[in-house]
């Protein structure tokens, strides 16, 4: 009875929850399509949810510091920061920070300046003769999801290569594969582009931002075929044949 009781309690705690997070009238792929329309050429390197002054807001961290608030009901743009000082636009109250912790949603929409075929050609300049044997675009490590998209060009000769997938910049060169060294098949150019890979993943789930993009060597569920993986978080995941550009797995 005990179990019953805590069982129902569970799941009435889930009703009321779900009708709550889709109140929002804007969403975040559309919060961060207006900051583009407001502010264009920015570079945003995060979104998340927050509270400003009382009113649910998508926050939108800029590469030079600036936050941007959008309204999540209205769309509006209704605050904006300009650390160390703070600059509300004219007519608004002044801006607090969010007094809801919310984890960051790292908003990667379309490709980077600096693609996956140009990132290969800047690490196999620093080794030539070497092989890729993985390739990963993402926020720079140890940033939190909140750092600037990053190529990690693995290598056969055992260095990972980091190419800032903005200006194409080699920020660090550093050793991977532990004790036992690199392992992996080198891998080609793949018939399917980047770009054409995340326009496939993302028309699979149109109102996420992907958080990571991969390509590697298949295991058995592809048939060790060549891959694009493309995380969006939050256990959704599509996974693309390089070579056909069939999608082998969606979750």
């Amino acid at each position: 009875m005990k179990r019953m009781f805590a069982v129902m309690t569970v799941v009435c705690a889930l009703a009321f929850a779900v009708p709550a997070l889709a109140q929002d009238g804007v969403n975040i792929a559309r919060a961060e399509a207006i900051i583009r329309e407001a502010y264009p050429g920015v570079t945003i390197v995060s979104i998340q949810r927050g509270q400003l002054n009382n009113v649910a807001v998508w926050e939108a961290r800029l590469a030079d510091g600036t936050v941007i608030y959008v309204d999540a009901q209205t769309g509006e743009v209704v605050g904006r920061v300009q650390s160390p000082a703070i600059v509300p636009p004219a007519a608004q109250p002044a801006l607090v920070p969010p007094v809801v912790p919310v984890r960051p949603q790292v908003a990667n929409v379309g490709a980077p300046a600096v693609g996956f075929t140009r990132a290969l050609e800047i690490a196999l300049s620093q080794y030539p003769g070497t092989s890729l044997i993985k390739a990963e675009l993402k926020p720079r490590e140890g940033t939190r999801g909140l750092g600037p998209l990053t190529w990690d060009m693995k290598m056969s000769n055992g260095i990972a290569v980091y190419v800032d997938a903005t200006t194409g910049a080699v920020v660090e060169l550093r050793p991977w594969g532990g004790r036992r060294g690199p392992s992996g098949v080198p891998i080609g150019t793949p018939a399917v582009s980047f770009e054409q890979a995340l326009s496939i993943a993302q028309a699979q789930f149109p109102n996420l931002a992907y958080r990571k993009i991969e390509l590697k060597q298949g295991g058995p569920r592809e048939g060790y075929a060549l891959v694009w993986e493309v995380d969006f978080g939050r256990r959704a995941k599509v996974v693309i044949d390089a070579n056909t550009g069939n999608v082998l797995l969606i979750r």
